[in-house]
């Protein structure tokens, strides 16, 4: 995520400890869950989120597009 600049990109991070606290300030994560345990990325463009995915070269592919 750090290897491009995207100024517009936004990063939001979901844990345990803060899950309701983020819900409340933005409604769209509650569903978001993670997957077999691993940490899970959704990268979401104009309100439409692509797969969920836990891979770091899908996660490259997806940024790119």
């Amino acid at each position: 995520l750090n290897q491009n600049f995207t100024p517009t990109q936004m990063v939001l991070l979901k844990t345990a400890d803060n899950a309701e606290r983020l819900a409340e300030m933005a409604g769209f994560t509650a569903p978001l869950k993670s997957m077999d345990g691993k940490a899970t990325v959704y990268v979401c463009t104009n309100f439409s989120c692509a797969q969920p995915t836990t891979d770091p070269q899908t996660l490259a592919g997806q940024i790119e597009a």
